[in-house]
Protein backbone atom coordinates (compact mmCIF):
# COMPACT_ATOMS: atom_id res chain seq x y z
CA UNK A 1 0.00 0.00 0.00
CA UNK A 2 1.01 3.14 -1.34
CA UNK A 3 2.10 5.31 2.09
CA UNK A 4 0.77 8.73 0.74
CA UNK A 5 2.30 11.35 3.69
CA UNK A 6 5.82 9.75 2.79
CA UNK A 7 5.41 10.59 -0.90
CA UNK A 8 3.77 14.36 -0.08
CA UNK A 9 6.69 15.33 2.42
CA UNK A 10 9.08 13.79 -0.47
CA UNK A 11 7.63 16.53 -3.11
CA UNK A 12 7.85 19.01 -0.60
CA UNK A 13 11.39 18.34 0.28
CA UNK A 14 12.12 18.31 -3.22
CA UNK A 15 10.61 21.46 -3.87
CA UNK A 16 12.41 22.55 -0.67
CA UNK A 17 15.84 21.41 -2.06
CA UNK A 18 14.91 23.19 -5.51
CA UNK A 19 14.02 26.34 -3.93
CA UNK A 20 17.78 26.49 -2.05
CA UNK A 21 19.67 25.09 -4.50
CA UNK A 22 17.97 25.94 -7.88
CA UNK A 23 21.40 26.85 -10.07
CA UNK A 24 21.42 30.31 -10.75
CA UNK A 25 17.38 30.76 -9.13
CA UNK A 26 17.69 29.30 -5.70
CA UNK A 27 18.44 31.51 -2.58
CA UNK A 28 21.47 29.98 -1.81
CA UNK A 29 23.30 31.67 -5.34
CA UNK A 30 20.74 34.48 -4.69
CA UNK A 31 22.82 34.96 -1.31
CA UNK A 32 26.30 34.18 -2.92
CA UNK A 33 25.58 36.39 -5.70
CA UNK A 34 24.51 39.22 -2.95
CA UNK A 35 27.32 38.82 -1.06
CA UNK A 36 29.92 38.78 -4.34
CA UNK A 37 27.92 41.84 -5.28
CA UNK A 38 28.80 43.70 -2.15
CA UNK A 39 32.48 42.76 -1.75
CA UNK A 40 32.52 44.37 -5.62
CA UNK A 41 31.15 47.10 -4.39
CA UNK A 42 33.55 47.51 -1.52
CA UNK A 43 36.41 46.97 -3.81
CA UNK A 44 35.09 49.84 -6.10
CA UNK A 45 34.37 52.22 -3.65
CA UNK A 46 38.37 51.77 -2.14
CA UNK A 47 39.26 51.95 -5.76
CA UNK A 48 37.61 55.53 -6.18
CA UNK A 49 38.87 56.79 -2.62
CA UNK A 50 42.23 55.51 -3.55
CA UNK A 51 41.92 57.53 -7.14
CA UNK A 52 40.86 60.41 -5.46
CA UNK A 53 44.06 60.50 -2.93
CA UNK A 54 46.29 60.55 -5.89
CA UNK A 55 44.36 62.87 -7.50
CA UNK A 56 44.41 65.61 -5.04
CA UNK A 57 47.99 64.77 -3.98
CA UNK A 58 46.83 63.36 -0.34
CA UNK A 59 48.45 60.02 1.25
CA UNK A 60 46.45 56.89 0.91
CA UNK A 61 46.57 54.87 3.96
CA UNK A 62 45.02 52.17 5.54
CA UNK A 63 43.50 54.15 7.71
CA UNK A 64 42.21 56.82 5.32
CA UNK A 65 40.63 53.52 3.59
CA UNK A 66 38.88 52.32 6.84
CA UNK A 67 37.44 56.01 7.79
CA UNK A 68 36.03 56.88 4.44
CA UNK A 69 34.53 53.26 3.67
CA UNK A 70 33.25 53.09 7.25
CA UNK A 71 35.15 49.62 7.80
CA UNK A 72 37.20 48.23 10.47
CA UNK A 73 41.37 48.74 9.61
CA UNK A 74 41.70 44.68 9.83
CA UNK A 75 38.62 44.49 6.94
CA UNK A 76 40.76 47.30 4.96
CA UNK A 77 43.91 45.83 5.38
CA UNK A 78 42.04 42.49 3.75
CA UNK A 79 40.49 44.66 1.24
CA UNK A 80 44.25 46.43 0.26
CA UNK A 81 45.58 42.77 0.18
CA UNK A 82 42.86 41.52 -2.31
CA UNK A 83 43.34 44.91 -4.47
CA UNK A 84 46.91 43.90 -4.68
CA UNK A 85 46.94 40.24 -5.91
CA UNK A 86 44.03 41.38 -8.39
CA UNK A 87 47.12 43.90 -9.70
CA UNK A 88 45.02 47.07 -9.15
CA UNK A 89 47.17 48.86 -6.22
CA UNK A 90 51.15 48.05 -5.12
CA UNK A 91 52.55 47.01 -2.04
CA UNK A 92 53.51 50.08 -0.35
CA UNK A 93 50.61 50.32 2.68
CA UNK A 94 51.55 53.42 3.84
CA UNK A 95 50.96 55.36 0.87
CA UNK A 96 48.61 53.22 -1.34
CA UNK A 97 48.57 53.91 -5.15
CA UNK A 98 46.86 52.44 -8.00
CA UNK A 99 48.77 50.45 -10.94
CA UNK A 100 48.03 51.64 -14.33
CA UNK A 101 44.96 49.01 -14.87
CA UNK A 102 43.83 49.95 -11.13
CA UNK A 103 43.46 53.35 -12.34
CA UNK A 104 42.04 52.56 -15.30
CA UNK A 105 38.95 50.61 -13.48
CA UNK A 106 38.38 53.40 -10.72
CA UNK A 107 38.66 56.19 -13.90
CA UNK A 108 35.82 53.86 -15.21
CA UNK A 109 33.41 53.97 -12.33
CA UNK A 110 34.11 57.67 -11.42
CA UNK A 111 32.76 58.21 -14.96
CA UNK A 112 29.11 56.40 -14.51
CA UNK A 113 29.15 57.84 -11.31
CA UNK A 114 29.65 61.70 -12.07
CA UNK A 115 27.45 61.52 -15.32
CA UNK A 116 24.86 60.04 -13.28
CA UNK A 117 24.70 63.01 -10.84
CA UNK A 118 24.52 65.32 -13.95
CA UNK A 119 21.65 63.48 -15.49
CA UNK A 120 19.80 63.34 -12.20
CA UNK A 121 20.63 67.28 -12.14
CA UNK A 122 19.64 67.96 -16.10
CA UNK A 123 17.03 65.26 -16.18
CA UNK A 124 15.35 64.86 -12.84
CA UNK A 125 13.20 66.43 -9.70
CA UNK A 126 15.25 65.10 -7.46
CA UNK A 127 16.49 67.30 -4.22
CA UNK A 128 20.20 68.22 -4.84
CA UNK A 129 20.86 66.34 -1.45
CA UNK A 130 20.10 63.05 -2.93
CA UNK A 131 22.21 63.22 -6.39
CA UNK A 132 25.16 61.98 -4.66
CA UNK A 133 23.66 59.21 -2.68
CA UNK A 134 22.02 57.78 -6.07
CA UNK A 135 24.92 57.87 -7.98
CA UNK A 136 26.86 55.49 -5.68
CA UNK A 137 24.25 53.11 -5.61
CA UNK A 138 23.88 53.16 -9.57
CA UNK A 139 27.21 53.56 -10.43
CA UNK A 140 27.94 49.66 -9.62
CA UNK A 141 25.10 48.48 -11.84
CA UNK A 142 25.73 50.83 -15.51
CA UNK A 143 27.59 49.63 -17.77
CA UNK A 144 30.11 51.93 -19.84
CA UNK A 145 28.01 51.90 -22.78
CA UNK A 146 24.93 53.00 -21.17
CA UNK A 147 26.70 55.60 -19.33
CA UNK A 148 28.05 57.01 -22.58
CA UNK A 149 24.34 56.74 -24.14
CA UNK A 150 23.34 58.87 -21.47
CA UNK A 151 26.28 61.20 -21.46
CA UNK A 152 25.90 61.62 -25.34
CA UNK A 153 21.96 62.55 -24.57
CA UNK A 154 23.32 65.21 -21.80
CA UNK A 155 25.56 66.82 -24.79
CA UNK A 156 28.42 65.15 -23.10
CA UNK A 157 29.25 67.36 -20.49
CA UNK A 158 32.74 68.07 -19.00
CA UNK A 159 31.73 68.67 -15.59
CA UNK A 160 29.02 67.13 -12.74
CA UNK A 161 27.05 69.32 -11.16
CA UNK A 162 29.27 69.69 -7.98
CA UNK A 163 31.91 70.82 -10.16
CA UNK A 164 34.10 67.68 -10.15
CA UNK A 165 35.51 66.86 -13.81
CA UNK A 166 34.03 63.68 -15.99
CA UNK A 167 36.66 61.48 -17.37
CA UNK A 168 36.29 60.86 -20.88
CA UNK A 169 35.80 57.93 -22.96
CA UNK A 170 39.29 56.96 -23.00
CA UNK A 171 39.57 57.45 -19.31
CA UNK A 172 41.17 61.47 -19.60
CA UNK A 173 40.40 63.82 -16.79
CA UNK A 174 41.81 67.37 -16.29
CA UNK A 175 44.81 68.20 -13.76
CA UNK A 176 43.16 69.11 -10.12
CA UNK A 177 43.07 72.51 -10.04
CA UNK A 178 42.06 74.34 -6.53
CA UNK A 179 42.40 74.53 -3.27
CA UNK A 180 40.70 74.48 -0.53
CA UNK A 181 38.81 77.94 0.30
CA UNK A 182 40.78 78.32 3.90
CA UNK A 183 43.92 78.46 3.02
CA UNK A 184 43.05 82.14 1.05
CA UNK A 185 43.37 85.60 2.41
CA UNK A 186 41.51 88.36 3.53
CA UNK A 187 40.44 90.34 0.38
CA UNK A 188 41.13 87.44 -1.96
CA UNK A 189 38.22 87.59 -4.73
CA UNK A 190 37.77 84.05 -5.64
CA UNK A 191 35.86 81.42 -8.14
CA UNK A 192 34.24 78.54 -6.81
CA UNK A 193 35.29 75.60 -8.55
CA UNK A 194 33.89 72.39 -6.53
CA UNK A 195 31.38 71.88 -3.72
CA UNK A 196 32.23 68.74 -1.72
CA UNK A 197 29.49 66.71 -1.57
CA UNK A 198 30.29 63.75 1.95
CA UNK A 199 29.97 64.33 4.01
CA UNK A 200 25.55 64.77 3.33
CA UNK A 201 25.19 67.19 6.29
CA UNK A 202 28.19 69.03 5.51
CA UNK A 203 27.02 69.52 1.99
CA UNK A 204 23.23 69.85 3.10
CA UNK A 205 24.38 73.13 5.02
CA UNK A 206 26.45 75.04 1.41
CA UNK A 207 23.48 74.42 -0.52
CA UNK A 208 21.51 76.14 1.88
CA UNK A 209 23.75 78.93 1.90
CA UNK A 210 23.27 79.22 -1.66
CA UNK A 211 26.65 77.98 -2.91
CA UNK A 212 27.15 76.28 -6.30
CA UNK A 213 30.41 75.82 -8.63
CA UNK A 214 31.01 79.22 -10.76
CA UNK A 215 30.00 81.35 -8.37
CA UNK A 216 32.48 84.54 -7.27
CA UNK A 217 33.20 85.03 -3.61
CA UNK A 218 35.13 87.71 -1.63
CA UNK A 219 36.64 86.92 1.62
CA UNK A 220 36.30 89.51 4.15
CA UNK A 221 37.70 88.22 7.45
CA UNK A 222 39.34 85.41 8.44
CA UNK A 223 39.95 83.72 11.92
CA UNK A 224 41.34 80.55 13.63
CA UNK A 225 37.42 78.79 13.43
CA UNK A 226 35.59 80.93 10.87
CA UNK A 227 35.43 83.03 7.65
CA UNK A 228 33.51 85.57 6.50
CA UNK A 229 32.79 85.50 2.61
CA UNK A 230 30.35 87.74 0.62
CA UNK A 231 28.42 86.57 -2.06
CA UNK A 232 25.76 88.89 -4.16
CA UNK A 233 26.76 91.79 -1.76
CA UNK A 234 25.30 89.18 1.59
CA UNK A 235 27.92 88.26 3.86
CA UNK A 236 27.86 84.27 4.72
CA UNK A 237 30.04 83.08 7.63
CA UNK A 238 31.64 79.53 7.43
CA UNK A 239 33.14 77.20 9.91
CA UNK A 240 36.78 75.90 8.90
CA UNK A 241 35.24 72.69 8.94
CA UNK A 242 32.94 73.75 6.57
CA UNK A 243 35.24 75.55 4.48
CA UNK A 244 37.58 72.79 4.04
CA UNK A 245 34.50 71.23 1.71
CA UNK A 246 34.59 74.18 -0.98
CA UNK A 247 37.22 74.26 -3.56
CA UNK A 248 38.19 78.06 -5.03
CA UNK A 249 40.08 79.61 -7.55
CA UNK A 250 41.61 83.17 -7.74
CA UNK A 251 39.83 85.23 -9.79
CA UNK A 252 41.66 87.10 -12.57
CA UNK A 253 40.48 90.43 -11.08
CA UNK A 254 38.95 91.77 -8.01
CA UNK A 255 34.85 91.08 -8.82
CA UNK A 256 32.36 93.88 -8.59
CA UNK A 257 30.23 92.25 -6.42
CA UNK A 258 26.41 93.11 -7.82
CA UNK A 259 23.39 92.92 -5.60
CA UNK A 260 20.49 90.93 -7.31
CA UNK A 261 16.81 91.30 -6.27
CA UNK A 262 15.06 87.88 -6.15
CA UNK A 263 11.36 87.11 -6.53
CA UNK A 264 11.07 85.72 -3.03
CA UNK A 265 11.90 89.40 -2.04
CA UNK A 266 9.41 91.10 -3.38
CA UNK A 267 6.01 92.17 -1.22
CA UNK A 268 2.69 92.20 -2.27
CA UNK A 269 1.65 94.83 -5.18
CA UNK A 270 5.29 94.92 -6.14
CA UNK A 271 5.78 94.83 -9.78
CA UNK A 272 9.03 93.58 -11.21
CA UNK A 273 10.91 92.80 -14.69
CA UNK A 274 12.56 89.02 -14.51
CA UNK A 275 16.03 89.45 -15.47
CA UNK A 276 17.35 85.99 -15.66
CA UNK A 277 17.40 82.93 -13.58
CA UNK A 278 20.26 82.05 -10.74
CA UNK A 279 22.74 79.22 -12.14
CA UNK A 280 21.66 77.70 -8.93
CA UNK A 281 18.46 76.27 -11.12
CA UNK A 282 18.92 73.51 -13.07
CA UNK A 283 17.23 71.15 -15.37
CA UNK A 284 13.65 70.44 -15.30
CA UNK A 285 13.46 73.40 -12.94
CA UNK A 286 15.04 75.43 -15.12
CA UNK A 287 13.09 74.36 -18.20
CA UNK A 288 10.13 74.44 -16.49
CA UNK A 289 10.37 78.37 -15.40
CA UNK A 290 10.90 78.83 -19.12
CA UNK A 291 7.86 77.55 -20.10
CA UNK A 292 6.11 79.13 -17.49
CA UNK A 293 7.37 82.18 -19.22
CA UNK A 294 10.36 83.48 -16.88
CA UNK A 295 12.14 85.14 -18.92
CA UNK A 296 14.12 88.52 -19.45
CA UNK A 297 11.51 91.05 -20.08
CA UNK A 298 8.60 88.97 -18.38
CA UNK A 299 6.94 91.08 -15.83
CA UNK A 300 6.06 89.90 -12.38
CA UNK A 301 4.17 90.90 -9.65
CA UNK A 302 2.91 88.79 -6.47
CA UNK A 303 -0.87 88.95 -4.92
CA UNK A 304 -1.88 86.04 -3.15
CA UNK A 305 0.13 84.29 -0.16
CA UNK A 306 -0.82 81.32 1.40
CA UNK A 307 -2.27 81.59 5.59
CA UNK A 308 1.42 79.49 5.92
CA UNK A 309 3.38 82.47 4.02
CA UNK A 310 4.57 79.43 1.36
CA UNK A 311 3.53 79.34 -1.44
CA UNK A 312 3.18 82.71 -2.76
CA UNK A 313 0.91 83.46 -5.90
CA UNK A 314 2.20 85.72 -8.81
CA UNK A 315 0.87 87.50 -11.61
CA UNK A 316 2.88 86.13 -14.85
CA UNK A 317 1.56 87.25 -18.49
CA UNK A 318 -2.03 87.44 -16.70
CA UNK A 319 -2.26 84.03 -15.50
CA UNK A 320 -1.90 83.27 -11.28
CA UNK A 321 1.02 80.64 -10.72
CA UNK A 322 2.51 79.98 -7.29
CA UNK A 323 6.15 79.49 -6.58
CA UNK A 324 7.35 78.32 -3.01
CA UNK A 325 10.27 80.70 -1.84
CA UNK A 326 12.70 77.89 -2.63
CA UNK A 327 11.51 78.28 -5.99
CA UNK A 328 11.40 82.25 -6.02
CA UNK A 329 14.57 82.44 -4.46
CA UNK A 330 16.31 81.33 -7.97
CA UNK A 331 13.99 83.74 -10.19
CA UNK A 332 16.00 87.10 -10.81
CA UNK A 333 14.12 90.44 -10.81
CA UNK A 334 14.48 94.31 -10.98
CA UNK A 335 11.85 96.41 -9.26
CA UNK A 336 9.91 98.98 -11.61
CA UNK A 337 7.66 101.52 -10.43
Amino acid sequence: MVDYKIIIIIIFLLAFLLWVFLPGKGIYYKIKKSKLNKERILLEDALKFIFDCEYKDNICTLESISDNLQIDTKDAEELVGRLENLGLTGENPKDIKLTSQGKEYAVKIIRIHRIWERYLAEETGMDEINWHKEADKVEHFITPDMANAIASKLGNPVYDPHGDPIPTEKGEIPVYRGKELNEFDEGDSLIITHLEDEPPVIYSQLVAMGLFPGMHIFILEKDRSKIKILIDNEERILANAIAESVTVIAAHKKIKQKKYNRLSDLKLGETAVVTGISPASRGMERRRFMDLGIVPGTKITPLLVSPGGDPVAYDILDTEIAFRKKQAEKILVKKVS
